[in-house]
């Protein structure tokens, strides 16, 4: 059970409350570099950052969040809706070369904080 100001804001089990919130799919881009640190024209470009994009939202059905100095890119997707050996392949079949590939549950942190933030701290977010 999560309360907040005196108020229920959501209750079950941890896996309900982890479930409710969703995963999510991090995907970090290798650096572009070969084993002699040469540049190539691939993953690290924003081209592949952007065929990333393309992919994931094609996988999940959101828009991504893309980090280009950290060549990460994250979707939230419905828990269990994806395996990792899917978006491996997908991005694979997209010639773009991933570094990390994880889906992750949220923490019972993560699920406290997304039940107890108010609008003002949403709208404060937006606005920055």
């Amino acid at each position: 059970m999560i309360i907040d100001a005196g108020r229920v804001t959501a209750q079950g089990t941890p896996d309900d409350l982890k479930n409710a919130l969703g995963s999510r799919v991090d995907v970090v881009l290798a650096d572009g570099t070969g084993p002699d640190g040469a540049g190539t024209d691939g993953a690290g470009s924003s081209g592949a950052l952007a065929t990333a994009e393309t992919v994931l939202r094609g996988i999940t059905g959101s828009q991504p969040r893309v980090d280009p100095e950290a060549r990460r890119l994250t979707a939230a997707i419905a828990a269990g809706a994806v395996t990792l050996p899917e978006v491996v392949r997908r991005l694979d079949a997209a010639g773009v070369e991933a570094e990390d590939v994880s889906i992750r549950r949220p923490t019972l942190d993560e699920v406290f904080l997304a039940e107890t933030e108010t609008e003002t701290e949403t709208e404060t977010e937006a606005a920055a």
